[in-house]
């Protein structure tokens, strides 16, 4: 007997169908990545020139130029340091989607305590309160997962500045299946009409005049939760903090 009927209506047709389009999507990531790498590895180069030389000038032809010339001159070596730092962090996160984890069972609690620690004697007179509740232990790769707690805890660090008492608030919810680890604050927060732009690349919420960074440290983080098969999210008001949330499987 004749098989006219369509293999890909199929379970089996379908899952392969799907195996493909993954097994492409990866592909076109890998590609994107090591595009992204070799783009910003070779910027590098020319932009530590372009530094080197304006800090020769600056050196060189001091009390010689007007204030205007000094002014331009400072402000063309910002910019080119702002660039770098954006390339070195654009590198990380070409490193990091690459990057297969290594997990073992890693301390949460002894990672967060050591960074909270750090903040409390770099807070330059801020007075800073954190609340830790029990963090669970998870499977994870402990460098890549220490760049997730690295990256959330600073930032909330950083947009509590403006209070007079920062109150940041560390803690974990175990269910079925994973743990959910959140970091909240009382900061600046933000609209959560513009959330879906908190994780990709170079997008920010607030100015760059009110707060520095560049625009990865987030995606940097969303895309080590990714590897770990978890998902990464935020809670939000404008001026009443936020909360931001991460779950990894525990297994």
């Amino acid at each position: 007997m004749t098989d006219t009927g369509n293999h890909n209506d199929a379970p089996g047709g379908q899952e392969q169908q799907l195996n493909e389009l993954r097994a492409e999507l990866e592909a076109s990531q890998r590609a994107l990545e090591a595009f992204s790498y070799s783009v910003s590895h070779d910027l590098r180069a020319p932009l530590r020139k372009i530094g080197y030389f304006t800090e020769l000038l600056i050196e060189t032809y001091e009390g010689k130029l007007d204030e205007k010339g000094n002014e331009w001159l400072s402000k063309l070596g910002g910019q080119a340091r702002e660039m770098t730092q954006l390339i070195d962090a654009l590198l990380e996160l070409s490193r990091t989607g690459r990057k297969t984890p290594r997990k073992t069972l890693v301390p949460m609690q002894g990672i967060v305590e050591e960074l909270t620690r750090h903040a409390r004697l770099h807070a330059g007179g801020r007075i800073i309160h954190f609340t830790i509740h029990p963090v669970p232990a998870a499977p994870a790769d402990i460098e890549l997962i220490g760049q997730v707690w690295v990256q959330l805890i600073s930032n909330a660090v950083k947009y509590t500045a403006r209070k007079e008492e920062t109150h940041i608030e560390i803690g974990a919810e175990e269910k079925p299946g994973g743990i959910v680890y959140y970091i909240k604050d009382n900061g600046v927060g933000f609209d959560m009409h513009y959330a879906d732009k908190l994780f990709s690349p170079f997008q920010r919420l607030h100015n760059r005049s009110e707060f520095e960074g560049t625009g990865i440290g987030l995606a940097t983080a969303e895309r080590i939760i990714a590897r770990h098969n978890g998902r990464i999210w935020a809670q939000a008001e404008p001026d009443k903090g936020a909360c931001f949330y991460f779950e990894l499987p525990d297994k």
